[in-house]
């Protein structure tokens, strides 16, 4: 929660004039500054249309081609109740078809993977294997299976997913206990610890879907501490978003990223809503904002081309 008097200068009319004493950095940005970061960049957290939670602003191949316009090269699309690993890779044959045309510069890779909503049965992942675009596992996606047992353990099904996770070089998305109402109420760092944990034991990569809505600094430094687990710095709740969060400080991400070091930062989008701006626009403001907390064009480039490519096992 934002403090009352912080919350106070973030609505007041001196804002702006705030910001810009904070981040003189921002008179010097022009758009398409971030072209040259985004060369190359991977969103591994996309919401568009097919969606269940939410209808979504552009679907999947929407978001692919500007993603291409842009430069990147690859994107993860999440569904937070069923699998995205069909829809990618029709995607990706549209895709292909485009680049091939010569209508789009760039190939853009079209991933998927599926959510610990309606089961943790190992054949779930294991049926998905067959097709290529698989990359992703969502654990604590909205109302998912609850992964630890009535004393904080990790369930032997849990252990199970993050196992296939690290054999067949699947990324793991992890969210917030609170996500599920299936959690009736658990604190958030009990219980996310002993999937972090197992994680980190496991030799598995994953990023924390959204951390700061959820969790302390310290706590985010305590549980990125182990290499190959990433803090996610997203659209949420690092911009403002009329619908989950319409007032946000920036001062927040910027002191995250200080604290842990863009080596252990991933930039995502999660945006995509009706009333929140389109992924590649939200990757756009995102790298503006870095630009703006004085973080150079290689420290941005760890959070939206290595360290995505490393958590997607793209890096060998």
């Amino acid at each position: 929660p934002i403090p009352m008097d912080r919350l106070n200068e973030l609505q007041g009319v001196g804002s702006l004039f705030r910001f810009l004493q904070s981040y003189p950095g921002i008179r010097t940005i022009r758009p398409g500054l971030e072209d040259e970061v985004l060369r190359g960049a991977l969103d591994v957290h996309i919401h568009a249309n097919p969606c269940t939670l939410l209808w979504r602003s552009q679907d999947v191949i929407d978001v692919a081609i500007e993603a291409s316009r842009a430069g990147m090269v690859a994107v993860c699309h999440k569904d937070h109740h069923h699998s995205t690993v069909g829809t990618a890779m029709m995607a990706q044959r549209h895709i292909d078809y485009l680049f091939d045309k010569g209508e789009i510069p760039t190939r853009v890779a079209c991933y998927g993977g599926v959510p610990s909503t309606f089961t943790l049965d190992s054949k779930y992942i294991e049926t998905a294997l067959a097709l290529p675009t698989f990359k992703m596992l969502w654990l604590n996606s909205v109302n998912g299976e609850v992964l630890i047992d009535g004393n904080r353990r990790l369930r032997p099904e849990a252990t199970a997913w993050i196992q296939l996770a690290k054999e067949h070089r699947l990324g793991i998305t992890l969210g917030s206990p609170s996500q599920s109402k299936k959690y009736e109420g658990i604190d958030e760092h009990v219980g996310i610890m002993p999937v972090v944990e197992k994680i980190a034991e496991i030799g598995a990569r994953c990023v924390l879907d959204h951390p700061l809505a959820h969790f302390t600094p310290k706590e985010i430094q305590e549980m990125t501490a182990t290499d190959g687990i990433y803090a996610g710095i997203f659209g949420y709740p690092t911009l403002p978003d009329v619908m989950k969060a319409p007032v946000v400080d920036p001062r927040a991400t910027q002191e995250l990223i200080e604290l842990i070091g863009p080596e252990q930062c991933i930039i995502a989008s999660d945006e995509g809503q009706l009333l929140a701006a389109t992924a590649v626009e939200t990757m756009r403001i995102l790298v503006r904002l870095m630009l703006c907390y004085g973080l150079s064009r290689e420290q941005i480039r760890l959070m939206v081309v290595a360290n995505p490519r490393r958590l997607l096992y793209l890096d060998a």
